[in-house]
């Protein structure tokens, strides 16, 4: 006796991925089209190092010396930073332990935390202010 499965469950899990699929795509379309923010490549020449508040994560510092976290992050035409998300965390000089991958949350805390409210400089185009949003790295080192 072989078992041949039915056609009409087969079709059946066919439509259900079909709507699941549907639906993902609805939602990733929402997604991209809710902020009205533009695209900047690359940040404005002046300003930006200085509206970040450093802050290495204290509770990392006895296992990471040197961590890169890069961070998308919207201003609105005031120059305020609205949102910041983080996009990557990489750990450059880490102990090889469980710890220090345990801090990677602490990292992405830090780098939101390093921009998010703070004063940066101003986009316009045409001569009126414009919200935008740029990516970021930022670089924390542990100096002795």
């Amino acid at each position: 006796m072989s078992f041949v499965p039915r056609r009409r469950s087969a079709v059946l899990i066919d439509r259900r991925v079909f709507v699941l699929l549907l639906s993902y795509l609805a939602g990733l379309c929402a997604l991209h089209a809710a902020p009205t923010y533009g695209f900047v490549n690359r940040p404005p020449a002046t300003g930006f190092a200085a509206c970040a508040k450093r802050n290495f994560p204290v509770k990392a510092k006895p296992f990471v010396t040197e961590a890169l976290v890069t961070v998308e992050v919207f201003v609105d035409e005031n120059g305020i930073v609205q949102e910041v998300e983080p996009i990557e965390i990489k750990l450059v000089n880490a102990e090889k332990s469980d710890k220090a991958q345990l801090t990677m949350p602490m990292f992405a805390r830090a780098g939101v935390e390093a921009f998010l409210g703070r004063r940066c400089p101003i986009v316009s185009d045409n001569g009126k202010a414009v919200k935008y949003r740029t990516i970021i790295p930022i670089s924390y080192e542990l100096r002795d």
